[in-house]
C-alpha cells in the first residue's frame, strides 16, 4: 500500500473512532479482524534453582476477549512509529515497571 493511501486509511479509521457508537475495545477487535496488526509478546526469563521462569499476567474475570483463559503472556501493540526495541520497552514499562536490557526475536507468526 502506498503511503498516501495508508495515510487516508488512518484518517478514516480515526474518524470512525471519533464517531463510533461502540466502545473503543469493541472497535479495536473489529479492526483486528480486518487487518493484521503487529503485536509483541514479552517473555522475561529469569532462572531460579535451575528452572526457567517468566512473568504471566492475570486477565480480569470480565475480559471477554479470551474467556476461560485468565493467564497470558504480557504484550501489546507494536505501533508503526516504534522500533522493535521501542515496542518491547513500552510493554515492559507499562506492565512490569521494568526496563528491557536486550531484545531477541524468538518467533514471528501471523495470527489468523
Amino acid at each position: 500500500m502506498k503511503a498516501e493511501r495508508a495515510a487516508r486509511l488512518a484518517d478514516l479509521l480515526g474518524d470512525l473512532l471519533d464517531t463510533a457508537t461502540i466502545s473503543r475495545g469493541e472497535l479495536c477487535c473489529d479492526i483486528h479482524k480486518t487487518f493484521a496488526l503487529p503485536f509483541v509478546e514479552l517473555v522475561s526469563p529469569q532462572y531460579s534453582n535451575r528452572r526457567q521462569e517468566f512473568y504471566l499476567a492475570r486477565r480480569a474475570p470480565a475480559d471477554s476477549h479470551l474467556p476461560g483463559r485468565p493467564w497470558h503472556i504480557l504484550g501489546g501493540m507494536w505501533r508503526l512509529t516504534q522500533t522493535q526495541q521501542d515496542a518491547y520497552t513500552a510493554t515492559a514499562l507499562r506492565d512490569l515497571a521494568m526496563v528491557v536490557q536486550s531484545v531477541r526475536d524468538v518467533m514471528t507468526s501471523k495470527w489468523p
